[in-house]
């Protein structure tokens, strides 16, 4: 998965995947379940129905509707009836005019809240209860799980006996039954919780597994971003998930922004790489800004790179030779007068690196020397270098990557810039940046990884953590890396950062 994976990488998900697939299942319902024929025109002249309790009735619970154009209460049966004999006003009404829509008022009032009340304590708000096999059944399986009883229990030949005693029709369930409608219910359930979550303004990814364990035991977990106030929103929902016998540990369940976590860790361990200049992610969080981006970073769908690599091409059509004599002087003069704040030759590899880069993308006439130079060293390469952003830690580790590949190339572009001499990478730089390259690449497969649309990422949430603290912790251990300056400190520090 972490390597070598060749996965599509697809289009990025919206975050609003899972809102349609129950938008399509509610049209796919819809379709299959629905009436068929003509649309029904009568119910829009009249007003929301209300549930009404009429003890003279032979059945007191019952809708009642109100005509829309006179003060009439007909019965149910007569709705389309007594419609027909308002056509002259119903066709004198502007028909660009949509319906007026009646808001409901259910509840609004102690009466109605108490008749609501008792139409809710019978079950599903409907002015008549008739009981089903299909409602049968739901209440038998919710029987079921709120008992911890065997999904087995209606083949139970006492139950089937007490059944037929007491002459109820209802056919008792097999265990197939049972779980196919605990999957009914799930599913409803689920559709409600997406709805509901579609109008929370952050993203908050949620798992839900009831049958991959033979123990049918059901597990929840979230995944949210770092901010505090969600820690709080976890507690809050284990508080009330313990109220319907559900367990959820606020801390073992709650899976924080993985993107986030990783850009906490790597910007660490690059603040002690780069000997300050990378802020300390506890002064200054980078993630802010990153998160602007996408998760991963790929220099072959980069714009600029992507541009600047076509000049190649246009060398070879223009069938040039050397550079001019002017731009030659124009490079001398702009690096010698040229210089980025605070930078000197103390800095660590990295930050002389980025200089570097920097110096040779800022112009047409700096690519055009440095292009020579990799056509010199490399017949059939057509690369140029990646200047980074140092807020964007794989932009970064893009950026390295490059270089130990144009190596040569780089080496006598600065070279033959006498400006340039005191950035020169030694022997011992180059070996810094080849060990900085190694210790981020597992990072930048996870982020791959992470960024296709067809990868779950809830399931892979905890191994992906355990494998940075694999990875981290072997480096630890690695006498040749940890003997380069700073490393020890910065891999410990980083390893501190993720178990924090």
């Amino acid at each position: 998965m972490l390597e070598g994976s060749d996965l599509d990488s697809g289009s990025k998900s919206d975050g609003l995947g899972a809102l349609r697939a129950v938008e399509a299942m509610e049209l796919k319902e819809n379709g299959r379940n629905g009436v068929r024929g003509p649309e029904n025109k009568t119910l829009q002249h009249w007003h929301e129905p209300k549930p009404t309790l009429d003890q003279s009735q032979k059945e007191p619970y019952c809708w009642e509707f109100g005509c829309r154009y006179c003060s009439a209460r007909p019965v149910l049966g007569n709705l389309a009836t007594h419609t027909k004999r308002h056509e002259a006003k119903i066709a004198a009404a502007p028909s660009n005019e949509p319906p007026t829509t009646h808001q409901s008022t259910h509840g609004s009032t102690a009466a109605s809240a108490k008749l609501m009340e008792g139409y809710l304590k019978q079950g599903k708000l409907n002015p008549r209860i008739v009981p089903t096999q299909s409602g049968f059944l739901k209440m038998f399986a919710t029987w079921l799980l709120e008992d911890d009883l065997a999904w087995t229990t209606g083949k139970s030949p006492g139950l089937i006996r007490l059944f037929k005693y007491m002459q109820i029709n209802f056919m008792l369930p097999s265990n197939t039954t049972v779980q196919n409608t605990v999957a009914r219910i799930c599913q409803d359930l689920h559709k409600s919780v997406v709805q509901e979550l579609a109008s929370v303004k952050l993203k908050i990814s949620y798992s839900q597994d009831t049958w991959t364990t033979k123990q049918m035991v059901f597990s929840f977990s979230l995944t949210m971003d770092n901010s505090t106030s969600n820690d709080v929103l976890a507690r809050s929902l284990a508080t009330l998930l313990i109220k319907h016998n559900i367990e959820f540990d606020a801390k073992s369940g709650q899976i924080r922004c993985l993107p986030h976590v990783i850009n906490l860790v790597i910007q660490r361990i690059l603040s002690k790489l780069s000997s300050g200049d990378v802020a300390d992610p506890d002064i200054n969080d980078y993630y802010e800004e990153a998160k602007k981006h996408s998760v991963h970073y790929d220099p072959n769908s980069d714009p600029d790179i992507q541009e600047m690599e076509e000049e190649y091409l246009n060398d070879e059509n223009e069938g040039s030779s050397k550079a001019d004599s002017s731009d030659e002087d124009e490079l001398s003069d702009s690096d010698s007068n040229i210089e980025l704040p605070g930078l000197s030759t103390q800095k660590a590899p990295i930050a002389k690196l980025r200089h570097i880069d920097t110096k040779i993308v800022s112009s047409p006439q700096r690519r055009y020397t440095f292009r020579q130079q990799v056509r010199q060293f490399y017949e059939n390469l057509r690369l140029m270098v990646i200047r980074d952003v140092k807020t964007r830690w794989n932009c970064t580790h893009a950026m390295i990557k490059r270089a130990l590949i144009l190596q040569n190339a780089i080496n006598t572009w600065v070279l033959s810039i006498p400006e340039l001499h005191p950035y020169a990478l030694t022997k011992s730089d180059w070996k810094v940046l080849a060990a900085t390259e190694e210790l981020l690449q597992p990072f930048t497969n996870i982020t791959r990884d992470m960024s296709q649309s067809g990868t779950p990422m809830l399931c892979y949430a905890i191994p992906f953590y355990r494998h940075m603290k694999r990875h981290l912790t072997a480096s630890s251990e690695n006498s040749q890396l940890t003997s380069l300056g700073g490393f020890q400190n910065a891999i410990v520090a980083g390893l501190a950062k993720l178990e924090r």
